[in-house]
């Protein structure tokens, strides 16, 4: 994991890895699950996707579940920062590195795309377990 420097200004923020490496981040883009090349179900504990395109399936349970649940109808990384931070008691800066990693993973293996159309309209969930990274 690669550590560095947040700086927050309005609507994005820049995370600042070195003099020549630093990643900008729009608040206000949102995360949706492409429907047109992805197919996934629910179990009780885990979600299944799979990409129509490469063929390839991924699996994830507890926060990664959470997350997906979130991304069928579009949310932002503000919103999803805001809501897994409350349902699971950890401060945004505990976990953002986290969502951020995951959210790249999904977009990098075509399960997720990034839009401008959304949902703002979100609530914390109810009995969630104790948080872990999540991963596919």
């Amino acid at each position: 994991m690669i550590k560095g420097e947040k700086s927050c200004f309005y609507d994005f923020f820049i995370l600042k890895f070195d003099d020549n490496c630093a990643i900008v981040m729009s608040l206000k883009i949102f995360y949706t699950i492409d429907t047109s090349k992805v197919v996934f179900e629910k179990f009780e504990d885990e979600t299944v996707l799979i990409n129509l395109t490469s063929g390839n399936y991924y699996g994830t349970m507890n926060v990664g579940k959470a997350i997906l649940t979130f991304l069928e109808n579009g949310i932002s990384f503000q919103n999803l920062l805001n809501i897994i931070s409350t349902s699971y008691g950890k401060e945004i800066a505990e976990i953002e590195v986290d969502i951020q990693d995951f959210l790249t993973t999904l977009v990098n293996e075509g399960l997720v795309q990034i839009t401008d159309l959304g949902s703002n309209e979100f609530s914390a969930l109810e009995n969630c377990n104790e948080y872990e990274k999540p991963l596919i």
